[in-house]
């Protein structure tokens, strides 16, 4: 069901699950978090399952007063840097996943977490969405830092 929107006019409605084409006149990037149904805004380490094709998300807040690296370990692996008081966010595979954090800017003031399984599922066309806020530990997890370290 193609159609084509010219500058200003009346609202179009598509009906749910109708396939739309659309174009866009300069790349850019879609944040999915920004996609959320209305009135359920983020809940830390809480699943919302949004009937995007194709797309399941893991995302991380950083509220921990400093520079947070994750390395994420499953299905999608992949390392984030996230900056304190910002958001990052990965596109990942169905699978278990574990997080592994470096909290701290330097050698001297880091900080080793490691949180999971976090379990992101994709079944009849529900994906996960996952937000997860980053909060600096009290105490260092050497088992964090030697497994953050592996593999590098």
């Amino acid at each position: 069901m193609p159609f084509l929107m010219h500058g200003h006019g009346k609202d179009a409605k598509v009906a749910a699950g109708a396939r739309v084409t659309a174009y866009v006149a300069e790349k850019m990037d879609l944040d999915p978090i920004r996609f959320e149904p209305s009135g359920q805004g983020p809940k830390a380490d809480a699943r919302i399952a949004l009937p995007l094709s194709g797309l399941s998300v893991i995302s991380f807040q950083n509220q921990s007063g400093g520079e947070a690296v994750v390395r994420l370990t499953g299905p999608s692996a992949q390392v984030l840097t996230v900056v304190d008081g910002q958001s990052s966010s990965a596109r990942v595979a169905a699978g278990d996943y574990y997080i592994l954090v470096r909290y701290g800017g330097s050698l001297a003031e880091y900080r080793f977490e490691k949180a999971g399984p976090i379990a992101v599922t994709e079944t009849g066309g529900q994906h996960s969405v996952v937000h997860i806020t980053l909060r600096r530990p009290v105490a260092d997890n050497p088992k964090a830092q030697e497994e953050f370290y592996k593999g590098q």
